[in-house]
Parts: C-alpha cells; sequence; structure tokens
C-alpha cells in the first residue's frame, strides 16, 4: 500500500467515525402583533373625551417594560398599531380627572387577536362626588380649584363661600334668608362643597386677604357635580393704577352669528360697563382681575350671564351669545324698551347708590315677593294685618333738622322711579314674582339718589323705597 493510499484512508476512518453535528436550535416564534382601537368617553358630561392620554403597560414578565401610548383624537378614539400580544394593564390622564381629584381603576387586558378594541371611561360623577366628600349619601357637590389671577398657580389654604337663597316654611308666610357654607383650599388648591341645594343658584366665590373673586352663579342637578375653577389676587392692588391694565375684550353675537350693535356689557359687582359697537365687539380695561359674572343684554334679546377670567396684566378675549325674544308688534317692542330702561336703571342705583337692594333671585318666594324682600332689608319691619300689608322703618331716635323726633316712621314709595300714590299693600298684592325687576331701600336723604331725595318729606325725616318691575302694556 502506497503512502499516498494510506493517508487517504486514514481521513476516510476519520470521517467515518466522527459523531454528527447537533443540529442548531429553532428560534422561539416570534409573538403575534396587534392593532389596538379604542375609544375613551367622559361619563361626566356624557360625551366623547377629547385629548386623553391612553397607556398600554406589560403585565408580562416575558414582554419586559413594554409601554405603548396614544391620544385620543377630536371624537375620543385612539389607535396603537404593532403590539405584541400578552397580557397588559391599560388606563389614561386627563387634566380633567386631576382637576376633580378623579381616582381610575386600571383595567386588566389580554391581546390575542390581530385587531384589539378597548372601551375606557371616566367614573360616573355620582362615583366621583361620593369619593370626593367621603358619604356615601352624597346627592350634589361643587368641586373646583383656585388659582393666582397673577400667575395661575393653584392657592392653597384660600376661603371659598357658596351661599343660596333659604325659605323657611315653618311660618304662615314664606320667610327668605341667605344660607351657605365656606371651605378652604387644600395644598392642590383644591376645594369641594358638598350638599348644596338642588335646581337652585349657587354663588360661590374666593377671597385672599383684601381681594376676592366675583359671585359665580352655578345650579347643580341631582346627583351629579359641577366643577367650577376660580382666579383670585393674592395681594391687593388698584386696577385703575395698575401700570398693565387687566382687559376685556370680545364680540356679542345673535344665535345665528350675526353681531349685536348696542349689547349693554357689565361686569357684575364693579363699576365697569360698556355698550357694543356696530359689528359687536367691546372693550373694558383697567379691570379688578379674578374670576367675573358678566351681565349681557340687548333689547329685543334675552339676557344672559356668563362666568369669564380675568388674568392680571392680560387682554382676556370673551364673546357672548344673546338669543332673540319673540316679538309680535310694536306693543311689545315699546315693553322690551321700557323693560331695559327698567333693569338698567336699578343696576346703575345699585353700583352707584349707598342703600340696600334686593332681586327676585334672593327668595324662593312665590307670593308676596315684595313684602319678603322688604322684610330681609336692615330696620324694616313687614306687618300683614286684617288683609293688608304694611312697612315701618326703624329709626334710632334721634332728632331731624326741624327738631322732631324721630322713631318708627312710613317710608316714601317711589314705583318705577316715579312718586307713585299706590300704598305699600298695593304693589304688595299686585307685583308677582316673574313681574318684579328689584328693590332698592335708603334709610336716609342722605343716602338716596338725588331723584328719589327731592320726593322725601323733610319733615318725616324717613327713608325711602323703590320698586322696579316689569311694564304691564
Amino acid at each position: 500500500m502506497t503512502a499516498r493510499v494510506l493517508i487517504f484512508a486514514l481521513l476516510a476512518a476519520t470521517f467515518a467515525f466522527r459523531a454528527p453535528p447537533h443540529p442548531p436550535p429553532h428560534a422561539p416564534p416570534a409573538p403575534q402583533r396587534a392593532a389596538i382601537k379604542g375609544i375613551v368617553w367622559d361619563s361626566i358630561s356624557e360625551r366623547p373625551l377629547v385629548g386623553a392620554n391612553v397607556q398600554l403597560v406589560a403585565a408580562d414578565a416575558k414582554l419586559g417594560n413594554r409601554r405603548f401610548t396614544a391620544t385620543t383624537d377630536s371624537i375620543g378614539r385612539f389607535a396603537i398599531p404593532n403590539v405584541p400580544s400578552g397580557r397588559y394593564v391599560a388606563g389614561f390622564y386627563h387634566p380633567l380627572l386631576d382637576s376633580l381629584g378623579a381616582q381610575l381603576s386600571d383595567v386588566t387586558i389580554t391581546i390575542t387577536d390581530r385587531i384589539h378594541t378597548i372601551a375606557l371611561s371616566t367614573p360616573g360623577p355620582l362615583t366621583i362626588l361620593r369619593r370626593a366628600c367621603g358619604d356615601p349619601n352624597a346627592r350634589t357637590a361643587i368641586i373646583g380649584h383656585v388659582h393666582d389671577a397673577e400667575n395661575e398657580m393653584p392657592l392653597a389654604k384660600v376661603l371659598v363661600f357658596a351661599t343660596w337663597p333659604n325659605v323657611d316654611e315653618t311660618r304662615s308666610s314664606f320667610k327668605a334668608s341667605t344660607q351657605g357654607d365656606s371651605v378652604r383650599t387644600d395644598d392642590s388648591g383644591a376645594f369641594i362643597v358638598c350638599d348644596v341645594p338642588m335646581h337652585t343658584e349657587v354663588r360661590v366665590r374666593a377671597v385672599s386677604g383684601a381681594d376676592s373673586s366675583g359671585a359665580i352663579a352655578v345650579e347643580v342637578a341631582p346627583f351629579t357635580f359641577r366643577h367650577l375653577s376660580l382666579y383670585v389676587l393674592t395681594d391687593h392692588r388698584d386696577a385703575a393704577a395698575d401700570s398693565t391694565p387687566t382687559r376685556l375684550t370680545g364680540r356679542v353675537r345673535d344665535e345665528n352669528g350675526r353681531p349685536v350693535a348696542a349689547a349693554r356689557i357689565l361686569v357684575l359687582g364693579t363699576r365697569s360697563d360698556t355698550v357694543t359697537d356696530e359689528d359687536g365687539t367691546f372693550r373694558l380695561t383697567r379691570l379688578v382681575p379674578g374670576s367675573r359674572a358678566v351681565n349681557v343684554r340687548a333689547v329685543g334679546f334675552a339676557p344672559t350671564e356668563d362666568e369669564v377670567q380675568l388674568l392680571a396684566g392680560r387682554t382676556n378675549i370673551a364673546d357672548f351669545t344673546l338669543h332673540r325674544v319673540t316679538r309680535l308688534d310694536g306693543m311689545t317692542v315699546r315693553a322690551a324698551v321700557e323693560l331695559q330702561r327698567r333693569q338698567d336703571a336699578f343696576e346703575e342705583n345699585r353700583r352707584t347708590g349707598a342703600g340696600y337692594f334686593a332681586s327676585p333671585e334672593k327668595t324662593l318666594s312665590t307670593t308676596d315677593i315684595v313684602a319678603e324682600l322688604v322684610r330681609e332689608l336692615p330696620g324694616m319691619q313687614v306687618e300683614y294685618q286684617h288683609a293688608e300689608w304694611s312697612v315701618i322703618m326703624n329709626r334710632p331716635a334721634s332728632e331731624n333738622r326741624f327738631g322732631a323726633p324721630v322713631g318708627t316712621c312710613s317710608p316714601t314709595m317711589i314705583l318705577n322711579g316715579k312718586p307713585t300714590p299706590d300704598s305699600f299693600d298695593d304693589i304688595v298684592k299686585d307685583t308677582r314674582r316673574d313681574e318684579l325687576v328689584g328693590v332698592e331701600m335708603y334709610p336716609r336723604e342722605s343716602m338716596a339718589p338725588a331723584k328719589y331725595a327731592r320726593n322725601m318729606n323733610p319733615l318725616k325725616e324717613c327713608g325711602l323705597i323703590a320698586v322696579w318691575t316689569r311694564p304691564k302694556f
């Protein structure tokens, strides 16, 4: 055997007896991937929740720390593509939930299909208010936050007052009074007032030192809550002397989007008012910053009241919509014009006068409303005897300029800005709740507007009651 043959034989034997190699291990199959679609529903307002940040967080160890996010669109929908199958925890975040202090329960889902649908929602209003109030029987609540009107930061330990009319029905006739509650904001600026009366106008304001927001009107339906943001300054300032004035601009339109000219804009609780131009625009300057209630009215339209946030040193923008009232004939138009005149006169006296004022919303009484409102004014005695109403004004024992002693007296009556021969009894019995605009009372001549003072009897040195009603023609 030659050497070459021997070498080939040895090589052949070596390969013949070598152990076969192990087959390569098989890689685990890639997990199936799915397209996630869904919607987030706002159970509070009963509509889709826009701008919610939806998150899917892996709950299986084999998926690692995977996290997927999406944001809901204008109709509350969201989509997350290319999500590996497995178990996840689904949830979402939204500023609305932060403002309400609402806690969401995460939802665990298992994704197996190529297309998976998720439906998420906020807690219902009843759940939120009962958690917030800590009372399983709570029926209503006002939940909100207070912010600095200058830098918009939340304000802690600020007093929030909520007041509403109350009627004592234990007497033979209704007695009106004001009831309310007060709370302080927590460290996050949040507050909650529980069990406010249902279907009743509640006025809410925040007080910080010497400054206060306006009294904002809210109404709460049964078994739900209202959310309210209030702004107030933390340091008292003179709006007229502020180097960077706070302004409010905007436009008033009707329900069809057309501009409303000559509409009157009044910031309630202040002396700031103006009227709109031909194109419906208006501008107010040197306003007191904070949350304010704005009253808007125009001839031929139903008046409206809306809340505005006046941030300090800025030009704030607010638009308003007025709805036309049905005008049947020229008489209806004249009545609307006269009603506007009387409402404006009452509001003007309220802003500039030094007397006492009351309007129908201060009482729930539906009968004898003038008597009930006057009864609540300081120094007034209202009585009903022998089927007749009477009013007496209590005055401190003193002497008038004619030397006549004054103790109690019968005040002068003014009806719709003019002296009237009608007695107090006549006015009470002739004025229904829906006919009353407001009541003014001035204890002495020096407090009354000049147009009223000249009608006061100097020999009596008694006060004056002015009643404003809707026109009846």
